[in-house]
């Protein structure tokens, strides 16, 4: 029997085989209701106020680092307070559709204008529900029924005639359990994940000088010999990139021929392992183009808009770029894991020329100081940070593949 004829999802647990009914999201809700039409003010330690921005877009969980509370007296608002079963959606901007479930734990929590309030009866599970819009079914429901011909929107209405297919409460119960475990454990993660970025933030600040001063707070036990004052010139080769003509790319061998866009490349978050371009030799011969062979070395932008993201990868292997981007190859001075680090302290858009477009030229980066220790103390402080970006890489994946097995339960879970 198909699944559209049995009308049950390709995965249940054992003792579940009902069929599965289609509702709506209003016969499901007991009610609909706009939320607060005021400001937010300083958090009052009690009084939490829940709007687009404050609900994660991934956990969808409510944030806890830059709470507010409601403007206004509250003593006329209990309408608005959340309370277990509640459902909250975006109605219009580019986050129409995402949604927070009220958790019980989040404790006193109002919701704010652009949000609608929609409480579940209490004959379903308000978490399986909840459930249900984060699925592909729901994110295709959202698209085309916030189409405006201004900002996109949608309204209580519309909302309510969301379909869901519905079994009986305990297989609800049982389904909600499972994936919330699975949120909670994405969470535990998420939060691990950003200690450890925070510990590198802290890392970075304490293990390198400060602007003006000579020396960092901590060092490593028995080093105490001064840092040097050197300018990045005399330590490394600044190379800037060449025109790469359409006619040139698309190549899959070769020598990889970097562009600034392909920072954004998976895996590509700390050092450039893909390129979405290579070069064969004989096209290298042909342009007369000369790889940069010193390498290790770190790439940036060079010119535009990108400049201001501030964004450093390091190339381990010989590499083109293009006429967008610049290349700093290390000298035999640097332990490459201590250099590497030390870039992510240095704040590069300063350094840019002002024009219609900002730019660098070789000269603008040369120039700039730093202050480095003897080699020894270089290679402790580039194992530490070598340490701490495997630590972040290794939560990365373990994030990406609970993540990517939450959306495979979502597929097979519901229909």
């Amino acid at each position: 029997m198909s699944k559209e004829e049995k009308r049950a999802p390709e995965v249940r647990f054992e003792g579940f085989n009902d069929d599965w009914k289609q509702r709506k999201l209003g016969e499901l809700a007991e009610s609909f209701e706009y939320g607060l039409n005021v400001s937010a003010t300083d958090y009052d330690d009690k009084n939490k106020y829940v709007r687009i921005t404050d609900i994660d877009d991934t956990t969808h969980q409510l944030l806890q680092n830059n709470l507010t509370s409601p403007n206004m007296n509250l003593k006329s608002a209990d309408k608005y307070l959340l309370r277990k079963g509640d459902i909250v959606f975006a109605r219009t901007g580019a986050s129409v559709g995402k949604t927070y479930c009220y958790n019980e734990e989040d404790g006193k929590v109002y919701y704010a204008g652009f949000l609608i309030r929609s409480r579940i009866k209490k004959d379903q599970i308000a978490e399986f529900i909840f459930q249900n819009t984060l699925t592909d079914h729901y994110n295709n429901f959202v698209r085309i029924t916030s189409q405006r011909s201004g900002q996109p929107g949608i309204n209580v209405q519309e909302y309510s005639k969301f379909t869901i297919m519905i079994p009986s409460k305990p297989e609800q119960r049982k389904i909600s359990c499972f994936l919330k475990k699975i949120d909670n454990t994405i969470v535990l993660h998420q939060r691990k994940l950003e200690q450890l970025r925070e510990f590198k933030r802290a890392a970075l600040q304490y293990l390198f000088p400060k602007k003006d001063e000579a020396e960092p707070k901590v060092r490593f036990a028995n080093f105490s010999s001064s840092w040097k004052q050197r300018k990045l010139g005399e330590l490394g080769k600044l190379t800037s990139g060449i025109g790469f003509p359409n006619s040139e790319q698309g190549g899959n061998h070769g020598v990889p021929f970097f562009k600034i866009s392909d920072m954004n490349n998976n895996g590509n978050e700390q050092e450039m392992i893909t390129a979405n371009n290579y070069v064969a030799h004989e096209q290298v011969y042909r342009n007369n183009w000369q790889p940069i062979n010193e390498v290790p070395a770190i790439i940036f932008a060079k010119v535009g808009a990108a400049i201001s993201l501030n964004r450093k990868r390091l190339v381990r292997y010989p590499f083109l770029i293009d006429n967008n981007t610049m290349a700093y190859s290390f000298d035999d001075n640097w332990s490459i894991e201590f250099g590497k680090a030390i870039f992510e302290t240095i704040y590069l858009p300063k350094y840019a020329q002002i024009g219609a477009l900002p730019s660098y030229n070789n000269s603008d980066i040369a120039s700039v100081t730093i202050h480095i220790p003897d080699n020894k103390e270089q290679i402790h402080i580039g194992h530490l940070f070598n340490q701490i970006e495997h630590a972040i890489a290794c939560h990365q994946k373990k994030l990406e593949k609970l993540q990517t097995l939450k959306k495979a339960f979502l597929q097979k879970m519901f229909i």
